[in-house]
């Protein structure tokens, strides 16, 4: 099986840099991570991502919107957004048709996040 590549998209370069510490001492994946969810676009667009790691505000293209327009690229990568706003009736309006997709609450668990991880990585298909 091919080494997994997990594309980690935050606003925040802080939350970027530590999780793609925790990500690179706990799993045995690619980490690739961004700042801008534009960006974040782009490469998705330019090779296989295994699962997409995004935070829900962010500008120019918040997560939800990113994972919206995966979906319409007729990509079924798994998607875990990150979010202090979990009670955001967009988000409740959207899981549904995003799937497979998860809401992660900010501020998260750091083992339970890399469990939730393994899951998704262990649904992928062989390569």
């Amino acid at each position: 099986m091919r080494q997994p590549i997990i594309l980690i998209v935050d606003d925040e370069p802080i939350v970027t840099s530590m999780l793609g510490m925790i990500l690179d001492l706990s799993l045995t994946a690619k980490v690739v991570t961004t700042n801008s969810s534009l960006q974040a676009r782009e490469i998705l667009q330019q090779g296989p991502v295994s699962l997409l790691i995004t935070d829900y505000l962010m500008p120019g293209l918040n997560g939800l919107n990113l994972a919206r327009s995966l979906r319409e690229q007729g990509s079924t990568i798994p998607v875990l957004l990150l979010t202090g706003y979990c009670d955001e009736p967009e988000l409740a309006a959207n899981t549904e048709i995003l799937k497979p997709f998860e809401v992660i609450v900010k501020p998260w668990n750091n083992e339970q996040l890399v469990q939730r991880i393994n899951f998704w990585l262990s649904t992928l298909p062989e390569a």
